[in-house]
């Protein structure tokens, strides 16, 4: 097929997010977002993740990484945003959607290898490191 084919494949491929996994991303943040008020605040992150190991650790990371703008609230615009650019950093859409899954299961966050860091401290404990190998 010549140059005007519409699926591209490889790494020119577009790197956005499906349907299917901005879906999931969208129950993800309805899950943390506690009064349902559009945003995610540092307490309802600790609370969602109060069930895991490392809750309040996770939450701090995922504010860290995701909270763009440092108001101390998640809106689900920078919750896409955030995992937009975890996509455009090399990872596949199948493995974005196996860690969102766990996590939702009560997994912890993960520091990806992607243009954002969680912003631990040298020598504190951290999230296992995800790579796009």
């Amino acid at each position: 097929m010549g140059c005007g084919g519409s699926t591209q494949r490889g790494p020119f491929a577009p790197k956005k997010l499906g349907e299917e996994t901005k879906n999931k991303l969208r129950t993800f943040f309805n899950e943390m977002d506690d009064n349902k008020d559009g945003k995610v605040t540092k307490e309802e992150a600790f609370k969602f993740f109060s069930t895991g190991k490392f809750g309040k650790l996770s939450a701090s990371a995922m504010f860290n990484e995701v909270d763009k703008d440092t108001d101390n609230e998640i809106t689900l615009d920078e919750f896409i945003s955030f995992w937009e650019q975890v996509r455009k950093s090399g990872y596949k859409e199948e493995e974005i959607m196996e860690e969102v899954t766990e996590i939702m299961k009560g997994g912890q966050w993960v520091d990806w290898k992607d243009e954002r860091n969680v912003g631990m401290k040298p020598g504190e404990a951290r999230p296992s490191l995800r790579s796009n190998s």
